[in-house]
């Protein structure tokens, strides 16, 4: 069985019941009071192998990474900031702090709750994502693009695709991303997943008022 929390951090699971987080169908890590990845449950490998995510990040190699990591550069600040209020209050996950966004797949759009937990003597968080709506796209994404790497490979010969939304930037065109299914169901090798303006505004406006004159390549990767 693969190894799925970090040695001390079970400890801080005791009022969650290890066992029953391991086993919830919601989107379950813990993390230490630094940041660095601590414990992911089976649904956390399910997702990211469903999704088309590095194996690294199904597998016991990815604890001890920074969570920050794997946000985009303009999004560090505010799950920074996030996580360090909900570990200041303390409480042992009696005030929890809640945040929405979208992560949806070639055929549903899927919204999700993402809700923290403080654990210990602000030793840690616990992190669950639960879906909260999942629907079929319909006319929400526009129409379909054809995977055509010649059209949307830019001058760093990077696909640029938004880890909410999931549509694809066109190089060309500004303001233009464009739903390409075949990219949400497999990325290619030579993508870059950052947050599009769209969802960047409406899910980070917080982030928006701190820096209004962020543009859309301070937030991809």
């Amino acid at each position: 069985m693969i190894q799925r929390c970090s040695p001390g951090f079970e400890r801080l699971l005791h009022a969650f019941r290890h066992d029953e987080t391991d086993a919830a169908a919601s989107i379950i890590f813990g993390i230490w009071s630094d940041f660095r990845l601590a414990y992911f449950n089976v649904s956390w490998q399910q997702f990211a192998q469903a999704n088309g995510a590095p194996p690294q990040l199904s597998s016991a190699g990815c604890l001890g990474t920074s969570v920050l990591d794997v946000c985009g550069s303009a999004l560090r600040p505010f799950y920074r900031d996030w996580y360090t209020a909900c570990l200041a209050a303390g409480g042992e996950g009696l005030f929890p702090y809640q945040h929405e966004y979208e992560c949806s797949s070639a055929d549903l759009y899927r919204r999700f709750a993402m809700t923290l937990y403080p654990l210990g003597q602000r030793e840690g968080l616990l992190v669950v994502n639960s879906l909260i709506a999942e629907s079929a796209h319909g006319d929400r994404q526009g129409p379909s693009r054809d995977a055509d790497r010649s059209m949307y490979s830019g001058s760093d010969g990077l696909i640029h695709q938004c880890a909410h939304c999931r549509k694809v930037r066109h190089p060309r065109e500004k303001n233009r991303w464009d739903w390409v299914p075949n990219w949400v169901r497999s990325s290619p090798i030579e993508t870059s997943h950052g947050i599009c303006p769209n969802c960047f505004d409406f899910y980070y406006p917080e982030a928006r008022q701190r820096e209004p004159s962020l543009d859309w390549q301070k937030r991809v990767q």
